[in-house]
């Protein structure tokens, strides 16, 4: 009796303090890093020039905030200016994993959208080095800026730029965002074109998050729990050892085996969706996006689609060999993602053939984005100085459903390719 009574005691005291814990968790244990015009961090900015722009950037204090002024230039295909907030000396930047979203205060006086990107370089001696900080985790997050309205992003909305994946030919294991190790901060024009005067307002920057973590304090909560239970099971053990035994075996293994099975089906599941050579969605994993977007789309905001096939590929192939052929296939879906809009869809379809699927777009702007990819295509410089074209067949999504508008784009790219390649050719209403 006087057993159960102390064991009764126990679960009730261990119930209290967990439910103790977790309020004092969600209301309290808070801790932030406020970054505002009285920062003593080191500030530099950049902007184009060094890619040969001729955006000009500038910094300075004011009373109340970090002020960009960027004088923006056309002469640059993608203008930017930049302010850089070194939060840590590399290669020891500062773990933000503990917190859990970032709360701004912005003004933008501009032409355009006022967008802007905050950019956390991440460095890791995996892919990074410290001369070169275009080597540092490109981790970033877009939005438009309301002036004087306080803004939250919650931290794990932040994805890693695909172009820098790309680029810096980044290993499949570090592809997802690291906050882990991040030396610096960086606030950008979020890929205005119109040329002009542009001011940015920094009044504040702070993150937020927990001293402790919710899943920490849930992890240190469960191994209270789980030294209670195994005091509870050792008392048991003594009177049913043998029974105990099988059924922690079978426990275990139970375990063991769906742990194996989660990790298999996540495994499955992430390459199914991306072609393994390309790196860029394949069929199946598309299947979804599409779908959504041809219930979304109407008669005056259809949904296009582009089927691109390079031309003699195969000559390629045969002349240079299948490696320069991997290497062609991998630029090629390079080139196409780096050209299109955000929002649109880059499938490899399957050999050298490849869809774009276009959202909102009409049929004469998909007819202007492929020809524009044919010229990019045709002036590029490509593996073993080869010569490359590539033919385009363009039709729109409509009514008739998915089946039809693939088969009419298919049809004018064979129209494209007739008429001598290289050409872009539009389905036929």
């Amino acid at each position: 009796m006087s057993a159960r009574i102390g064991l009764s005691g126990l679960v009730s005291g261990l119930f209290v303090l967990s439910i103790a814990l977790l309020i004092w968790q969600h209301f309290g244990m808070n801790k932030s890093l406020l970054i505002d015009v009285n920062t003593t961090l080191p500030i530099s900015t950049s902007d184009d020039r060094f890619d040969g722009g001729g955006s000009i950037a500038m910094v300075r204090k004011t009373e109340q905030s970090l002020q960009l002024n960027c004088q923006m230039s056309e002469k640059y295909e993608w203008p930017y200016c930049e302010i850089g907030i070194l939060l840590s000396p590399a290669p020891n930047g500062i773990d933000l994993r503990s917190f859990d979203n970032i709360r701004m205060k912005l003004s933008y006086k501009g032409p355009g959208k006022h967008r802007v990107r905050l950019f956390l370089r991440n460095y890791n001696p995996a892919y990074s080095t410290l001369k070169e900080s275009t080597s540092w985790k490109l981790n970033e997050i877009q939005f438009i800026v309301e002036d004087g309205v306080d803004l939250s992003l919650p931290l794990h909305k932040f994805n890693v730029a695909s172009w820098w994946l790309a680029d810096k030919n980044i290993p499949l294991d570090h592809y997802g965002v690291d906050l882990s190790n991040v030396p610096l901060m960086i606030i950008s024009t979020g890929g205005n074109k119109e040329a002009g005067s542009h001011q940015i307002d920094v009044e504040y920057i702070e993150f937020q998050g927990k001293t402790i973590r919710r899943e920490d304090l849930l992890m240190g909560i469960l191994v209270l729990w789980s030294v209670l239970a195994i005091g509870v099971l050792i008392n048991m053990l003594y009177q049913l050892h043998q029974r105990l035994n099988l059924i922690r075996s079978e426990a275990s293994q139970l375990v063991v085996a769906n742990a194996s099975l989660k990790e298999e089906k996540q495994r499955i599941t992430d390459q199914a969706k991306l072609d393994p050579l390309t790196q860029v969605r394949n069929r199946s994993g598309i299947r979804n996006d599409i779908a959504r977007e041809m219930a979304n789309a109407t008669e005056f905001s259809p949904l296009s689609m582009i089927i691109c096939d390079i031309d003699h590929f195969k000559a390629i192939n045969d002349t240079f060999g299948h490696g320069v052929g991997d290497e062609v296939l991998m630029k090629f879906a390079k080139t196409l993602s780096s050209h299109v809009r955000h929002g649109d869809y880059v499938v490899r379809w399957g050999g050298e053939e490849f869809v774009l699927f276009l959202p909102h777009t009409k049929p004469e702007q998909a007819l202007q984005i492929a020809e524009n990819l044919r010229q990019t295509i045709e002036e590029s410089r490509w593996p073993s100085k080869t010569t490359l074209t590539a033919s385009f067949g363009v039709a729109v999504i409509g009514p008739e459903g998915f089946s039809k508008a693939m088969e009419a784009a298919d049809m004018a790219l064979y129209a494209a390719k007739k008429a001598g390649r290289n050409r872009v050719e539009l389905a036929k209403p």
